[in-house]
């Protein structure tokens, strides 16, 4: 069944709404107003005449229309009446927060199971309960309790935890990063799980990365179909919880989920080519990365940087990773020589020292892609620099010329103007170590050589 009018939707109902500020039901009626979404808001509540500025509605088979998306912020108890009431609304999707399903145990699995009945019964998709909300960008949606996104991204992200949904968007929002476009919790995924929203979202074209953090899945087979034909469209990077026996059985306390061996998980991710990651910033960087589609399709990279200490270190980390750094040619090499002042070393990692001189930069750069093909350019950048936002323009515009994945490192960036930032809005990612930066050209690698070995 369509997902397009839960994440689309021309209204949206609160069941449950509250004028009480702190609470969720008013969380979530306000977090709509303030991310403008366009449509009609119909707060349910029978004891309230109006919320926010809203006219409300003692149940949702008052509303004088039929309603795409119906959020519930009431007692688990209460939920199944709610669900017929919202069957006779034709409603089309529903958002259940309400927590006190089967992650409580046997009552809450009957409550959940009886949900599920109604909801199939009449043709509405369900996610959750127990769950956060869901935040669509695209759409102004942001159906959702808790933190927000400041600025908008081109990253999907499904969660099987709400709240560590919430810390990433808050960790985002004070990196100052562009990063999510789609945020869904989806709890104890009664109805709605991360294949069917893979399945949606790989078809939707504000979309460039789906990410995922997951516990564990009950129809592996199905998720291997679905994810192996999406990541052929789009990247799709999962971080699985559950690894160890003390992970596993926080899982199953959490959302009931059986987390599964974990060895098999890691098998079927790189049989439908998704990115395995281990850490949230590992999440963070590699989703970031590949939100520029630059995909590098070979393994052979050049370090370009103005400070030998990270030259050495992003050396280093290209091996743990397998990257291979491109052996240059003779005539590479001899140009760079004659180019450069004789402190520089010109073999690959090229360090034009940390003399602030931008166009060492661009000597170095228009060098290498003049004379060599590698699968993408990590560069690292040193402030205080003369001319941070000229080194940006250099960068820039190398990489509109070869069309060459590029990463950069930029350290110290605070003293390095509006440069960082400059290449951040050019699709160029940009990272604080240069560890993450060599992580970030990783996943380009990965992914890339994923395409080439499946698309021949």
């Amino acid at each position: 069944m369509n997902l397009a009018p839960t994440f689309y939707p021309r209204n949206v109902a609160v069941i449950g709404a509250s004028r009480t500020k702190g609470k969720i039901g008013h969380n979530v009626v306000e977090n709509l107003l303030n991310g403008g979404f366009k449509g009609r808001i119909y707060p349910i509540n029978p004891k309230a005449d109006e919320i926010l500025g809203l006219k409300a509605y003692r149940n949702i088979r008052d509303v004088p229309e039929d309603v795409d998306l119906a959020v519930i912020v009431i007692p688990a108890p209460l939920v199944p009446s709610a669900m017929e009431d919202c069957a006779a609304a034709n409603v089309k999707g529903v958002v259940i927060i309400s927590a006190g399903f089967s992650e409580i145990g046997e009552e809450g699995k009957k409550l959940e199971d009886e949900v599920v009945r109604i909801a199939r019964r009449n043709g509405i998709r369900v996610i959750g309960p127990n769950c956060q909300g869901l935040i669509n960008l695209s759409a102004n949606l942001i159906a959702w309790f808790g933190p927000v996104p400041k600025k908008k991204g081109s990253v999907a992200f499904i969660t099987q935890s709400g709240a560590y949904g919430g810390a990433l968007i808050s960790l985002t929002n004070r990196l100052g990063m562009s990063f999510f476009n789609v945020v869904v919790s989806i709890g104890n995924k009664c109805d709605v799980d991360e294949v069917d929203l893979i399945e949606f979202l790989a078809k939707d074209e504000n979309i460039k990365v789906i990410a995922l953090y997951i516990e564990g899945l009950r129809n592996g087979r199905k998720f291997m179909e679905v994810a192996k034909k999406a990541s052929l469209l789009k990247p799709i990077v999962i971080l699985k919880a559950g690894r160890s026996p003390e992970g596993a059985r926080a899982v199953l306390s959490h959302t009931g989920t059986l987390a599964g061996r974990d060895e098999i998980f890691d098998a079927a991710f790189k049989q439908c080519g998704a990115l395995r990651v281990y850490t949230t910033e590992e999440l963070l960087d590699s989703s970031l990365a590949l939100a520029s589609k630059q995909y590098a399709y070979g393994d052979k990279i050049v370090i370009i940087t103005n400070a030998g200490g990270p030259g050495a270190i992003a050396a280093d980390t290209c091996r743990d990773h397998n990257i291979k750094l491109l052996r240059l040619s003779s005539k590479t090499i001899s140009e760079l020589r004659k180019l450069l002042p004789p402190q520089c070393a010109v073999e690959n990692p090229i360090d034009v020292t940390g003399d602030p001189r931008p166009e060492r930069f661009e000597i170095a750069l228009r060098t290498v892609l003049k004379n060599e093909d590698p699968s993408g350019i990590l560069l690292i950048v040193i402030g205080p620099l003369r001319g941070g936002e000229e080194v940006a323009r250099i960068i820039i515009k190398y990489r509109e010329i070869y069309k060459k994945p590029m990463v950069v490192c930029w350290l110290a960036k605070e003293f390095a103007g509006e440069g960082p930032s400059m290449v951040e809005e050019a699709g160029i990612p940009v990272y604080d170590t240069p560890e993450r930066a060599v992580f970030a050209m990783a996943s380009l690698i990965r992914y890339g050589m994923y395409l080439r070995r499946e698309r021949g």
